[in-house]
């Protein structure tokens, strides 16, 4: 027998060569022979095994001692099968035609002493034409089949079919790290097969040394994207978009000349200096002072008192004090999801800016800065936080100025109270406009100071703190003043409960 092996299908062939396989070993040999892997092919007269294994080669090598490589390739035993394929093709035109030719041969019209058989002749008649039909079908589908098979032998060879054979070669290659000397052997083998013949193909453009101002055709790259493990080129980002190269011919790539390197370089810096200027800054995080905590502490504590004084319980409201503790104790106590300690956005309201469950941002619109908090010192309802204070890290002052200047960007009474008709009338809607609208930006300034609620999208209206602004606009009117002037605003506004002064009040 003669045992031989193909690199391009990862094939094992044994060919008998007039010796049956099954007359030299024992049906259990024959049975495990099967097994592992060998079927007989009648075209190519003999046993093929679908891929490569260690036991499979133990097979050839016990049947014929030596493994040969395969002489007759893959492009050629598909030139034999669309031959093959080609041959039917014929046939079967041949025998359309010739049902054709006798249908047409036959007379139109059949005449008999007896009606059965009349009937037969021109049943029998009728079948020629049924069968040049079926014949015609096939003929079709073997010409089907001898593209098919022609097409799939010129994909397999292909340079960018074997660019991904050998990307997924080597991937299996790491994946299966514990594998036995010989798969590893065989691994090695095929990757240096599958690479000796992309030399020749005009190599990989995953080996190219690429820069960023290089060119992929008349598309100038921006960024160069490496792979950790091969150290090769995996893709390449042009604009905002990012494109795998591994499967591309070496020729694709073309190195930049001195001015279009320089060209863009000064490009890429004058773009980078405008998204940095574009770019919002972040907001600090501070270790606050001593004084500043106790500041900050003593706000959070007013805005918790006023929900305790809103809920009374029959006990004595307990404010919080600051906490100091080492950035040691604080890194330990802030782990996890439900840590005691943790960093805080603080807004313009000095309050912490969160989401509430609905995905709104409650609490403030601007983040002015960060601060270290710690739940209360007991778990009791209506405590505030309590503001960290790390004693082995610088601290500075908090940013008073900045969160007022802030403040007075975003709606106040004095600005909303003029508007407080069409709020009331939003308010009175069945449904909540839509996004983007006049409206809902005015339902949004109002809820900002309290004066409305929002649970749902038809279930919302006005708050204590909007009724109470509404009838002092309608005061104000009945009296004979303009809601616009700045004096008869500062006067409602003293007049008015403190909770309606720009905080933002529940339900």
């Amino acid at each position: 027998m003669r045992a031989t092996y193909s690199p391009e299908d990862n094939k094992l062939r044994i060919y008998p060569e007039g010796t049956r396989v099954d007359s030299i070993l024992t049906e259990a040999e024959y049975a495990e022979f099967k097994r592992d892997g060998y079927k007989w092919a009648g075209k190519q007269e003999c046993f093929v095994a679908a891929r490569w294994t260690p036991s499979a080669e133990d097979w050839a090598l016990e049947l014929a001692e030596t493994i040969e490589d395969e002489d007759y390739s893959a492009e050629e035993r598909s030139a034999d099968r669309a031959e093959r394929f080609n041959g039917y093709l014929g046939k079967r035109r041949d025998e359309a035609h010739g049902h054709a030719d006798t249908f047409e041969a036959g007379p139109s019209a059949f005449g008999h002493q007896i009606r059965q058989r009349a009937e037969r002749q021109a049943a029998r008649h009728d079948r020629h034409r049924g069968r040049a039909l079926n014949q015609w079908s096939k003929a079709e589908y073997w010409q089907q089949r001898t593209a098919g098979v022609i097409a799939h032998a010129l994909y397999r060879s292909s340079p960018e079919v074997r660019r991904g054979r050998l990307i997924r070669l080597e991937t299996e290659q790491r994946r299966y790290g514990n594998m036995s000397d010989r798969w590893k052997a065989h691994y090695e083998l095929r990757i240096a097969y599958e690479r000796a013949m992309l030399e020749n193909e005009g190599g990989m453009a995953a080996e190219v040394e690429m820069i960023a101002g290089g060119f992929i055709g008349r598309a100038q790259i921006d960024r160069v994207n490496k792979s950790n493990v091969t150290g090769r080129v995996v893709s390449v980002q042009i604009g905002r978009k990012v494109f795998n190269i591994e499967r591309l011919g070496a020729d694709v790539y073309r190195a930049p000349t001195e001015e279009e390197l320089a060209a863009f370089h000064a490009a890429t810096k004058e773009r980078k200096a405008k998204e940095k200027a574009a770019r919002p800054t972040a907001p600090p995080l501070i270790n606050p002072t001593e004084e500043d905590a106790e500041r900050l502490q003593a706000i959070w504590n007013a805005n918790e008192k006023a929900r305790f004084d809103a809920r009374p319980r029959g006990e004595e409201f307990k404010p919080s004090a600051v906490r100091r503790m080492t950035q040691a104790e604080y890194s330990e106590r802030s782990k996890g999801t439900y840590a005691r300690c943790r960093t805080i956005d603080v807004s313009e309201q000095l309050k912490e800016r969160r989401r509430n469950a609905m995905g709104y941002e409650v609490a403030g619109r601007v983040t002015v800065f960060k601060v270290r908090r710690s739940d209360a010192m007991h778990n009791q309802l209506y405590r505030a936080d309590c503001v960290l204070v790390i004693t082995d890290k610088p601290q500075k002052p908090l940013p008073w100025d900045l969160v007022d200047e802030i403040r007075e960007e975003q709606p106040t009474f004095n600005k909303l109270l003029p508007q407080i008709e069409e709020i009331d009338r939003i308010c009175r809607l069945g449904w909540l406009p839509k996004e983007g609208t006049p409206e809902i930006a005015l339902f949004n300034d109002a809820r900002y100071l309290g004066w409305v609620y929002f649970d749902s999208m038809t279930q919302f209206g006005m708050t204590d703190a909007g009724r109470a602004a509404l009838a002092k606009f309608n005061e104000i009117k009945a009296d004979g003043g303009t809601p616009t002037a700045t004096g008869i605003l500062t006067t409602a506004l003293r007049s008015l409960p403190p909770d309606s002064q720009g905080q933002l009040t529940s339900r």
